[in-house]
């Protein structure tokens, strides 16, 4: 994780322009990924079998259709389910807020459900990791399945991508130890696929489970914890 600490040290020494109010206001959603969260996540997963799906990308399986900023896949897959998913905004506004929380929840609890169907473990097992930027903030939270139609969306941590000087160190020692729970929950995530996916085969129960994915269009009831 020494990568995330030197690219934020080395951010504040070669691009201090990127931190003055003018430039923050003129700022895109795609200015911030590029910049500052981008480069975390990629450093984030090197050396594993996960990578990010950048720009406006569907999940599979999922009715609603919704396009994610980010998915991260496991590349041992060819058709992977998200084993972590983010969305990210220009600046922190309640409309965005809201709205980009819910996409990634409604979203997150299909790919749950589907992962669900061959996993044979207990169901609050499969944790689905997200992540929500808005500017230099961001929030980590992560969605399981508590029990039939109860859903628990749970907080991770909060982080800030550090933009003084004076707060450069602590800051980014945060971000390393919130960004390792995320990256953490995300592989083992990946296990329960990889598992699940060997696991499945052609067996009548399977064939039948397939009508089962219908109940997910049913009302779902969620647990909310402490934003």
């Amino acid at each position: 994780m020494l990568l995330i600490v030197a690219f934020s040290l080395e951010t504040h020494l070669y691009s201090p322009n990127l931190f003055n109010e003018l430039m923050e206001s003129e700022m895109s959603e795609m200015d911030y990924i590029l910049y500052f969260w981008g480069p975390i996540v990629k450093s984030l997963f090197i050396n594993t079998d996960i990578w990010s799906h950048w720009g406006d990308t569907q999940s599979r399986d999922c009715m609603y259709k919704f396009r994610l900023d980010l998915r991260l896949l496991s590349s041992k897959l060819k058709k992977s389910y998200d084993v972590a998913s983010g969305e990210f905004g220009q600046a922190l506004t309640e409309s965005k807020y809201y709205s980009d929380k819910q996409k990634l929840i409604l979203n997150g609890l299909i790919q749950i459900d589907n992962i669900l169907h061959t996993y044979k473990g207990n169901e609050s097992d499969v944790k689905l990791p997200l992540f929500q930027a808005l500017g230099f903030h961001a929030d980590i939270y992560f969605l399981y399945r508590k029990s039939s139609k109860v859903y628990v969306v749970d907080r991770i941590g909060t982080v800030d991508f550090p933009t003084v000087k004076k707060d450069l160190v602590q800051k980014s020692i945060v971000l390393v130890d919130e960004f390792l729970k995320f990256k953490n929950m995300a592989v083992e995530l990946q296990d329960i696929v990889l598992e699940s996916n060997s696991n499945t085969k052609k067996t009548v129960t399977n064939i039948t489970s397939a009508e089962s994915s219908s109940a997910s269009k049913l009302p779902k009831r969620f647990v909310w914890q402490e934003p």
